[in-house]
């Protein structure tokens, strides 16, 4: 393995780590700090996929920002329901994430005249 800054050689260091956020390969050179990493975990942070939000962290941070909101109106002497206000508050932040343009509404089908005299 070749360093990706110098192109020196490099330690395998894939048996003999102990922590497992350790690089797996480390430059020779001690004068550089050339290093391979493991991949990260992948599960930390899911984006929404095509608007839909199924990621729990990401509906935790919704949830978590709704109350930080009441929480601050409480302060103020603002809200007389503050779990029904947390509620409301996060269907409306869902919502307005997943569709920032206005939820689609069904258009009403609009029908052509019935002709009485023709037979069917």
């Amino acid at each position: 393995m070749e360093c990706p800054i110098c192109n020196g050689p490099m330690w395998d260091n894939r048996g003999k780590k102990r922590n497992p956020k350790a690089p797996d390969f480390k430059c020779k050179d001690k004068s550089c700090d050339g290093a391979i990493w493991p991949p990260r975990d992948k599960k930390l942070v899911q984006a929404p996929v095509n608007g839909k939000t199924n990621n729990d962290s990401f509906r935790t941070m919704v949830l978590s920002y709704c109350k930080d909101i009441v929480v601050a109106e409480i302060a103020k002497g603002e809200v007389k329901e503050p779990f029904k206000r947390v509620a409301d508050g996060y269907k409306v932040l869902l919502m307005a994430y997943n569709y920032p343009f206005g939820k689609p509404q069904p258009k009403p089908i609009e029908e052509p005249p019935i002709d009485e005299e023709q037979p069917f």
